[in-house]
């Protein structure tokens, strides 16, 4: 979050689809956004998890997100985006989305937070469409013992 130059707080985000709708985490937990590669499967993983890459010799452990979600049978080819991003203690993961389709600056009366607390945090208001907001830390868990953390 920062404050922009009319001095109102805003809340940068990177949006991507998942089953044709729009979602989206903070652009602050974001490393690089790269294509497809080949994915080496984990023992022991949860069924979201598709399993590990060596991202320049750093293990990062890589999530189906329409599995974790649970919005249908994910379908990837070599355009396939994976959103590498940092956990907030700090391991590397990353989320197999459709598509990244912009990165938008959100102002703080447009982010609407959710009340359950699970995987999605706050429903983001950009561009007349209601996007669902991510939060990392909450779709990895349960993974986290792949992560040696």
């Amino acid at each position: 979050m920062y404050r922009s130059t009319t001095g109102t707080e805003v809340v940068p985000l990177i949006v991507f689809t998942l089953g044709g709708h729009p979602h989206a985490i903070e652009t602050s937990a974001v490393q690089e956004v790269l294509r497809m590669v080949a994915i080496r499967p984990v023992v022991d993983a949860p069924e979201w998890v598709a399993g590990m890459i060596n991202l320049r010799g750093v293990p990062a452990l890589i999530i189906d997100l329409r599995r974790r979600l649970g919005i249908g049978v994910p379908t990837c080819g070599l355009a396939t985006p994976i959103i590498v991003t940092r956990t907030a203690k700090g391991p590397v993961v990353g989320l197999i989305a459709d598509e990244v389709t912009g990165l938008h600056d959100v102002p703080g009366d447009g982010l609407f937070p959710t009340s359950e607390g699970g995987l999605i945090t706050a429903v983001a208001r950009i561009e007349a469409q209601l996007v669902s907001v991510a939060d990392i830390d909450a779709v990895v868990a349960g993974a986290e013992h792949l992560l040696g953390t």
